[in-house]
């Protein structure tokens, strides 16, 4: 038999294809397929010993009490509501509110490969989408966030869906789109306060479709920008409203006053306040909590001890932004791109000439990854909040993988004057593989972003009261309210007090329980609990576990007697 020609060779790889039913594209049979593994693999990658943190133990802690129509102590000004509101509603699902939130996570981690594949296609074209989404699908933080009883997942997600959005109506005008884009974002604030600084981004976009496409009037993209700021009010105007009406101030978020307060106070957020009523920290993070009656009156209002210095030197203030946004760049990029790809982004972003429909996307790309490193270098920084940038790092880094693999095609057919050396499908599943390599590093010899062993620990003690007490406690004081989440009961903090100090608050309180982790001490240096024959006679230890070294953790019960 003679060798196939081209025609029939082409004949014969088509026969060989997977028959597809008429009507569906092979585009919604890879986003099917791909949405099952990203699913799959984001809910085995859950570990088995998986526990809270503290704020996972307030979302689903606020969940619940949405789902229970205890809407007055559901919403929190601290908390935003729209993660907490999906975990109540997922709890018909499960009724552990634990793996409700973890459900929201995971399912918005496997949504975000749809509006990853439809950016890309956009700018980079269909081959690129298709390395992008395996990229997300296999990305290690990607998937751990997806695992976390926190908010990181879902706002993700609200974020990369709405700057496809904001793309889309840029370049159509239509004003459902503008509308959308806002609705949007406005659920991304209702996920993270911080998400608002992109309501002043999406004018830096409006500012760069003008710029590069001058034939669009300015009034009609005003319009459109008018349209995306009702939408974006319809979700924020309400929530101010009900933070107004829960502390008495006008602001996005009672987030931002506690975490300033906590900075700028000579008074520590453990320190309990002036009408020795709890701590700061109670009353910003866990007002959800509160049982006592006074606490639960208009008259309860925690003195806000005044600021050291209320001065502001703005020099000061911008070069430790510069240093930490040069932090940003040097440690945490990297972290969340290895370098290889990093290697990879910079071909994909460099290698063409630049047009002007090119850097009109890669500008609107840019002020996105630019104006979160320099929000976060302004407020604070951590690296999973840095997460939501990991998507556009992809597109680049997928355009890339593209790039190179065609490079290396044309080039192995001009050196061995053939045609078809190396096929640039085979090329990029090479450069893929060895992408997805450097995750397998990353996942499994990589330390996590969160460390749970607090948790974890925590966690024993809450489980432990549960399930050896005649009757469920109504209220545990601890360093974190993990503990009473899992004991199913309601939480205050430990005070940074004298032992008497604490005792006495702990009574006053109707503390049934007392859960103390020796490794933490160093958050309450005032607090020194004595050996066990020299506690009170109403309180004993009930339950102690050596934590290695000197540390231990331990339960007390204290007593009605």
């Amino acid at each position: 038999m003679g060798p196939l020609s081209s025609a029939d060779e082409g004949q014969e790889i088509q026969d060989l294809r997977p028959a597809i039913p008429y009507g569906v594209s092979r585009e919604a049979v890879f986003l099917t397929v791909s949405a099952v593994v990203a699913f799959l693999v984001r809910l085995f990658m859950i570990p088995a010993d998986a526990a809270v943190t503290s704020d996972g133990a307030y979302y689903a802690t606020l969940g619940e009490k949405l789902l229970s129509s205890d809407f007055g102590n559901g919403f929190s000004a601290y908390w935003p509501p729209f993660y907490p509101f999906l975990i109540g509603l997922f709890s018909f699902v499960s009724p552990d509110s634990e793996f409700a939130g973890r459900l929201v996570s995971i399912l918005a981690g496997t949504a975000l490969i749809f509006p990853v594949f439809v950016l890309i296609r956009d700018f980079y074209g269909p081959r690129a989408a298709v390395l992008g989404v395996i990229l997300t699908i296999f990305h290690p933080f990607l998937v751990e966030a997806s695992g976390w009883v926190l908010a990181e997942s879902l706002y993700i997600l609200l974020l990369t869906a709405g700057l496809l959005m904001s793309w889309r109506s840029l370049q159509s005008g239509k004003p459902l789109l503008f509308f959308s884009s806002g609705l949007l974002f406005g659920l991304a604030y209702l996920t993270k306060p911080e998400a608002v600084a992109y309501v002043g981004l999406v004018i830096v976009f409006v500012a760069i479709a003008k710029v590069f496409r001058w034939e669009t009037q300015l009034r009609t993209l005003g319009k459109g920008y008018a349209l995306f700021l009702a939408g974006f009010l319809i979700f924020l105007i309400p929530y101010v409203l009900v933070i107004h009406q829960m502390t008495g101030n006008w602001t996005l978020t009672d987030k931002f006053q506690g975490n300033v307060a906590a900075v700028d106070s000579d008074m520590g957020p453990l320190d309990l306040t002036s009408d020795r009523s709890g701590t700061l920290k109670d009353r910003w993070m866990g007002s959800m909590y509160e049982v006592d009656e006074k606490a639960m009156s208009d008259s309860y209002q925690p003195a806000h001890p005044a600021p050291r210095d209320a001065s502001f030197n703005l020099l000061a203030f911008a070069k430790i932004a510069l240093e930490e946004l040069r932090h940003q760049i040097r440690v945490y990029v990297p972290e969340m791109l290895r370098y290889p790809l990093i290697i990879a982004a910079i071909v994909g972003f460099f290698y063409r000439p630049f047009t002007r429909s090119r850097f009109e996307k890669e500008l609107f790309l840019s002020s996105f990854v630019f104006c979160t490193l320099l929000l976060y270098a302004m407020s604070v920084i951590e690296l999973r909040y840095l997460f939501v940038i990991i998507p556009v790092l992809i597109f680049w880094a997928s355009n890339g993988l593209v790039e190179l693999s065609d490079w290396i095609e044309k080039s192995a057919a001009n050196l061995f004057a053939r045609n078809a050396v190396f096929r640039p499908a085979f090329v990029q599943a090479l450069l893929l593989l060895i992408a997805l390599g450097f995750y397998l590093d990353t996942a499994f010899f990589g330390n996590p972003i969160l460390d749970l062993e607090r948790s974890r620990e925590d966690k024993k003690a809450g489980v432990w009261i549960r399930e050896n007490t005649a009757s469920a406690p109504s209220l545990i004081m601890g360093p974190s309210p993990v503990a009473a989440f899992y004991a199913k009961a309601d939480s205050i903090y430990l005070p940074n007090e004298k032992f008497t100090e604490v005792i006495d608050y702990a009574r006053r309180k109707g503390v049934d329980y007392i859960y103390v982790n020796e490794r933490l001490m160093s958050g309450t240096p005032k607090l020194v609990i004595p050996d066990a024959p020299h506690l009170p006679d109403d309180l004993k230890v009930v339950f102690r576990e050596d934590l290695g070294g000197e540390d231990e953790l331990y339960v007390l019960e204290l007593s009605d007697e």
